[in-house]
């Protein structure tokens, strides 16, 4: 939500450090009482002061600067200066443009297949999808594999044949507390290579499921996947 006060308005207020009656509010009581019937009326978005204007009745430039850091630190609120009716415009395109965005955004995640954690905003996992997008989630999963140095075509498929998903891989891995335990699960899966007679077969190897794990589990944004 955005309220538009005056310059004039704005270092009147300022110069109040507590609200006396309706006509002589200081700001942050100003903004207490928006804030007020915002919440009266079911509303709890972000509040926005735009403030229209360069005349700050002679008030020094630092005691507007403070009045900015009280509404930014004590309420909350953002506070954008505009000096003409031609930013104000664009102020209020971008923010209606960002309003929408969000929301489109919004719908997005509500509307595919993952499992949001809003606490951790993260993904923690997938909701159960049709043949068509199991595919395509399988797909998916393999080109992420094929960004591991060394991983060959093979092994992973081998990987997603056993893990049609990561998220179930990763499930895996929570059950397991020791992290060289972790690091081996997929050291013993078979990967084949040719067909009818010539096929031949071998582990995966304790190196790519190694790299493989830590893909997955690693907490630490510096740590590499070795060649």
């Amino acid at each position: 939500m955005v309220i538009i006060v005056t310059s004039e308005k704005f270092a009147e207020m300022s110069k109040r450090r507590f609200t006396t009656s309706s006509q002589e509010e200081s700001l942050l009581g100003y903004v207490e009482r928006i804030k007020s019937l915002m919440l009266m009326s079911g509303e709890e978005k972000n509040l926005t002061m735009a403030v229209f204007g360069t005349s700050f009745c002679g008030r020094r430039k630092d005691t507007i600067l403070d009045a900015v850091l009280d509404l930014q630190m004590d309420a909350k609120v953002q506070v954008r200066m505009v000096d003409s009716a031609a930013d104000m415009a664009r102020l209020l395109l971008c923010m209606h443009r960002a309003v929408a965005n969000a929301e489109h955004r919004k719908r997005r995640i509500e509307q595919s297949n993952f499992v949001m954690d809003q606490d951790r905003r993260c993904i923690k996992g997938v909701r159960p999808v049709g043949r068509a997008d199991a595919e395509l989630t399988s797909d998916w999963w393999g080109k992420m594999l094929m960004r591991i140095p060394r991983v060959t075509e093979q092994d992973m498929q081998t990987v997603v044949a056993a893990y049609p998903c990561p998220f179930r891989l990763m499930l895996e891995y929570e059950k397991i507390e020791r992290q060289d335990v972790r690091e081996r699960l997929l050291a013993n899966l078979q990967v084949g290579r040719g067909a009818g007679r010539t096929e031949t077969q071998r582990r995966l190897g304790p190196v790519l499921s190694k790299k493989i794990c830590l893909m997955l589990t690693s907490t630490d944004g510096e740590q590499l996947v070795t060649t």
